[in-house]
């Protein structure tokens, strides 16, 4: 691995966005895609991508916390028959 000094990790989110085709040949990139029909639509769709994908993460997370929490259970259960 190599380690470069001075700059810093590229950051990337986990989820992917939608890849903006009619955005490549448009005139006004830049200029006024603040009202652009298509840069709204990409961006709901991105944002829908960004919430499906944090809803699973949170449910896997729950479940787990679940497993760690019950497995404590059964094992503080476990300690307390053996002093009986």
């Amino acid at each position: 691995m190599r380690i470069t000094i001075g700059k810093r990790p590229e950051v990337r989110p986990p989820f992917g966005q939608v890849k903006r085709t009619a955005c490549i040949g448009c005139i006004n990139q830049g200029k006024n895609c603040a009202g652009c029909d298509y840069k709204a639509l990409y961006d709901g769709a991105d944002e829908a991508i960004r919430e499906s994908y944090y809803r699973q993460y949170h449910a896997v997370c729950q479940e787990r916390r679940d497993k760690v929490h019950k497995a404590i259970s059964r094992h503080m259960k476990e300690k307390q028959k053996k002093r009986w």
